[in-house]
């Protein structure tokens, strides 16, 4: 059986995962060691370089005088199209939730793990996880 079929649901099941530990980092009822989160976000570079193989063959299909992104998104399905862009849109708001403040007391470069970072962190996952289950398809 040929290993690439099952990306789709190995990326599924990643980011499933990834939705769980998020959910459970954001509402403080686990808060995951430092192996799991070293494994999964690592698995988001493998997860991105799928993912950059299904978009690329969409953007060489695109013809000149288009807007890749518009084209590449307009083809799925709109359940992953409004999903994705609601994944990028929840992503970038954690980040940005997550980032240390000025008021904080924190330092820009503080390498403590905390629940707050974590939460920012695994939105990524999600994001990176789905992208590769989305275009892995393709």
């Amino acid at each position: 059986m040929n290993a690439r079929r099952l990306y789709p649901l190995i990326f599924t099941v990643m980011a499933l995962i990834s939705l769980l530990l998020h959910l459970t980092v954001a509402f403080r009822v686990y808060f995951p060691n430092g192996i799991i989160t070293m494994i999964l976000t690592v698995g988001m570079f493998g997860a991105w370089l799928i993912a950059s193989r299904g978009i690329r063959s969409c953007i060489h299909a695109v013809p000149e005088s288009g807007n890749p992104i518009y084209v590449c998104f307009g083809k799925l399905h709109p359940v992953y199209r409004y999903g994705l862009a609601f994944l990028l849109i929840y992503t970038l708001l954690n980040f940005f939730m997550s980032l240390p403040w000025p008021h904080s007391g924190n330092a820009l470069f503080d390498w403590k793990i905390t629940p707050v970072k974590l939460r920012g962190l695994s939105g990524f996952w999600l994001l990176f996880y789905s992208l590769a289950a989305v275009f892995s398809c393709r």
